[in-house]
């Protein structure tokens, strides 16, 4: 098997995040194919589906914010209101007021605290083509929830610094975890630096 590239967008923080976003997404196009299934988590306002849908066979959004899910709804696109996580519990998920901002990690934005049943990708899909995984610090253990699937095109928004460490750092616990599952794919990795 010929092997994948990994693709760095790093933006400057000055950079309006529409910009920033555009340009992922332009590269994501690029990489897509007329038959492929896309699966958004943390698909939040649809930005990135909306933009792969006339290029890819179907579109999965998972969005666990109720009034996000519902505008996703509207959109035609098949949407799981829930959250993804290594392991199918009851866990405390943290949100805020502000459209699209939540997560499984507690942060200085995040004002309210639910319970929450996560599941697993493996639960929902039995392959998946391209993913696109915007979780707020929660990456590694969606990664975790693919199981044996193994997407061909992978992007993920990366906040390394809500971890606790740097940029380098998570690209090396990134291809430490490539290494271990086999995983050969299309990587995107998209920061503010």
């Amino acid at each position: 098997m010929k092997k994948a590239m990994k693709t760095f967008l790093r933006f400057d923080r000055r950079e309006k995040k529409k910009l920033r976003e555009q340009e992922t997404i332009d590269h994501m196009i690029g990489l897509c194919n007329e038959n492929d299934l896309f699966v958004d988590v943390g698909a939040s306002g649809g930005m990135f589906s909306n933009a792969l849908y006339p290029y890819v066979q179907e579109v999965h959004c998972i969005e666990p914010i109720r009034r996000a899910a519902e505008a996703l709804r509207n959109t035609g696109f098949q949407v799981y209101e829930c959250v993804i996580d290594e392991s199918e519990e009851l866990q405390y998920f943290y949100v805020n007021n502000v459209f699209g901002w939540s997560g499984l990690y507690p942060q200085v934005y995040f004002k309210k605290r639910v319970r929450m049943q996560t599941t697993r990708l493996d639960s929902l899909f039995k392959h998946i083509d391209v993913l696109k995984v915007d979780v707020e610090g929660n990456e590694f253990r969606v990664l975790k929830s693919l199981g044996d699937i193994r997407p061909r095109v992978i992007c993920i928004e990366c906040r390394p610094e809500r971890l606790g460490f740097d940029f380098e750092h998570f690209n090396r616990l990134l291809d430490e975890y490539r290494n271990h599952i086999g995983l050969n794919c299309n990587l995107i990795v998209w920061d503010d630096k």
